[in-house]
């Protein structure tokens, strides 16, 4: 598709207003693939940091529920 458009381009004498025109159909194509991984990336990273501090949670307040069923018998 490049190729062809720079083509045009130069046989038309437009280049400089071809190039821009590749160079912002690309940067919001970039945009749009940028924005689509970081939709899907953001929750499965929330999940993990949840999932995390679920466990830093849970690994502290297990030997606290052991200490009290010993203190009991």
């Amino acid at each position: 598709m490049v190729p062809e458009m720079i083509s045009i381009g130069e046989t038309t004498a437009k280049l400089e207003d071809i190039l821009v025109y590749i160079a912002e159909f690309y940067d919001k194509e970039l945009d749009t693939v940028a924005d689509t991984i970081s939709a899907i990336i953001e929750p499965i990273i929330i999940t993990a940091v949840g999932l995390f501090i679920s466990i830093i949670i849970i690994s502290l307040y297990l030997p606290l529920f052991d200490l009290v069923n010993i203190i009991n018998y």
